[in-house]
């Protein structure tokens, strides 16, 4: 329905503005069934992406300043049952019910278990590695937090980079307890100075059974 067809290598080819629309700029919307390709698609053709272009193909940005909605990508599915999901990123995978699912080498997935929401999966060759990484400062944290509705971080992992005294934290209950560093592993003790070290909070006595 609508071609855009530009010579210019620079300017903008199309440039949208509503100042005082407050229900959307931009509408899509078809009746039928889609049966194949994608309802909306963006293509580089010819050349790749040149190294300056830190903004990707799409680009989604908010400038405005925002107290009540941050945000910048929203994505609502709506099932079969008519119940609509709201949240700042959604990806759902109906084959699966995973929320979010990450694919580099699309091998068997095996049956996942209920509940899962997030799946990192390059499994094509026997092989392959998924990994995840968190990149923290030299003398920051790199944490993975479990929590619930009355506190955010009862459980997790930590690990506390240093130039020479790294340590990987365990916190059960809300209190850190399993200490790690390359002199050895603390239990109850935050600086080990042997391969195992225990130690306890009542009578300073660790019973082992």
């Amino acid at each position: 329905s609508l071609h855009i067809d530009s010579e210019s290598t620079s300017a903008t080819v199309m440039y949208i503005e509503a100042p005082t629309v407050t229900t959307g700029s931009v509408f899509y919307t078809n009746p039928s069934a889609l049966t194949s390709g994608a309802a909306i698609r963006v293509e580089q053709t010819g050349t790749a992406l040149a190294s300056t272009a830190t903004g990707g193909l799409v680009e989604i940005f908010h400038t405005g300043n925002s107290t009540s909605n941050t945000n910048n990508l929203l994505f609502i599915h709506n099932d079969d049952s008519g119940s609509t999901g709201t949240t700042g990123l959604k990806i759902l995978n109906d084959s699966t019910g995973v929320n979010l699912h990450i694919v580099s080498g699309a091998g068997t997935l095996p049956t996942l278990i209920e509940g899962d929401k997030l799946v990192i999966q390059n499994n094509d060759d026997t092989g392959d590695q998924a990994r995840m990484a968190l990149i923290a400062g030299a003398t920051g944290y790199s944490v993975i937090d479990f929590g619930d509705a009355s506190d955010v971080d009862a459980g997790g992992v930590a690990y506390q980079h240093h130039a020479s005294a790294d340590l990987m934290t365990l916190r059960v209950n809300a209190t850190d307890f399993v200490f790690i560093k390359d002199s050895g592993v603390g239990i109850g003790e935050a600086s080990p100075d042997e391969m195992l070290h225990l130690k306890s909070s009542t009578n300073g006595k660790p019973v082992i059974k």
